[in-house]
C-alpha cells in the first residue's frame, strides 16, 4: 500500500512539473496566442489524464500576475445528471486544500499577535488539552503547522457522509485525538488531526465557529463567497453545478 501511494504521488508531482514548465515556456505572446496555446495544451493534456485514470471532472485555472490568463471545465460537473463541469461556476469539496487555509488563518491570529508560534498549543486550548506525559518537550503551535507534533496517524471514525452526524470541532477531536510516539519536531507525520486541532485552536482564540472566523477573515476579504466549511452547505453554494 505504501508503494502505491508513493507511485501515485510521483505522478503527480511529475504532473505538477509538466503543467509548470507548459505555463512558463508559454508565457510568452499576445493575450490570443497564449489563450490558444493553453487551449490547446491542456485539451490534450486532460483528455488523456481523465481517459488513463477514469477521471470524471476537472477544471483548469492559470494564473499569472495575479489575474486569470486562462480557465476551462472538462468532462462532467454531475455525472448522474450528464451536468457538463465548469471552471466558472461548478464546486468542489475542499479536501486537503483546508489545510492552507486553516493554516493561513492561523498565522493571521499570529501576525495580530494573538498566539505565538513557538508557545504550547495547550496554552490556548480551552476544551480539552494535549498530554505531555512522558515527553521533554510540549506540542507547540509551530509543531502543528509543519505537521512534526509527533502524533500517530489514523483516518477510521474521522468521515461522514451524512452532515447531520457532524459533531462539534472541539468534541470530535478530543474524542478522536490520536496518541504522542515521538518528541515533537523530529519527523514529518503527515495527517488531518495536527490541522483539526488548529482548527480547534482558532474557535478557542477567536470564540468563533471555525467556518465563520474563516468565512469573515479569508474567504469574504478575498471575494470567495462560493467558499465555506459550513455544514450543511448553504444554498447558494449547494444548487451549483
Amino acid at each position: 500500500m505504501g508503494r502505491k501511494l508513493i507511485k501515485i504521488f510521483d505522478k503527480y508531482i511529475n504532473v505538477l512539473i509538466i503543467l509548470c514548465l507548459f505555463i512558463f515556456c508559454f508565457s510568452i505572446g499576445t493575450a490570443d496566442e497564449k489563450q490558444d496555446k493553453y487551449r490547446e495544451f491542456t485539451d490534450k493534456f486532460m483528455q488523456y489524464e481523465m481517459r488513463e485514470n477514469n477521471i470524471p471532472g476537472v477544471a483548469v485555472v492559470i494564473i499569472q500576475n495575479g489575474e486569470i490568463v486562462f480557465s476551462k471545465g472538462y468532462g462532467y460537473g454531475n455525472v448522474e445528471n450528464q451536468t457538463n463541469l465548469s471552471a466558472e461556476d461548478s464546486v468542489f469539496r475542499v479536501a486537503s486544500i483546508a489545510k492552507l487555509i486553516t493554516a493561513a488563518a492561523v498565522m493571521k491570529l499570529a501576525e495580530e499577535g494573538k498566539i505565538d508560534l513557538d508557545a504550547p498549543v495547550n496554552d490556548y486550548l480551552k476544551r480539552f488539552k494535549i498530554s505531555d506525559k512522558g515527553y521533554k518537550e510540549p506540542v507547540r503551535v509551530r509543531h502543528l503547522l509543519t505537521h512534526t507534533e509527533g502524533f500517530t496517524q489514523k483516518s477510521i471514525g474521522g468521515k461522514t457522509l451524512d452532515y447531520t452526524k457532524l459533531q462539534d470541532l472541539g468534541r470530535f477531536v478530543e474524542r478522536t485525538m490520536p496518541k504522542r510516539f515521538i518528541e515533537p519536531g523530529v519527523i514529518i507525520t503527515y495527517g488531518n488531526h495536527a490541522s483539526a486541532l488548529l482548527g480547534v485552536l482558532i474557535e478557542d482564540v477567536t470564540g468563533e465557529t471555525y467556518s465563520e472566523y474563516v468565512k469573515k477573515e479569508i474567504f469574504s476579504p478575498l471575494g470567495m463567497n462560493d467558499s465555506s466549511f459550513k455544514q450543511p452547505v448553504p444554498e447558494n453554494i449547494r444548487n451549483k453545478k
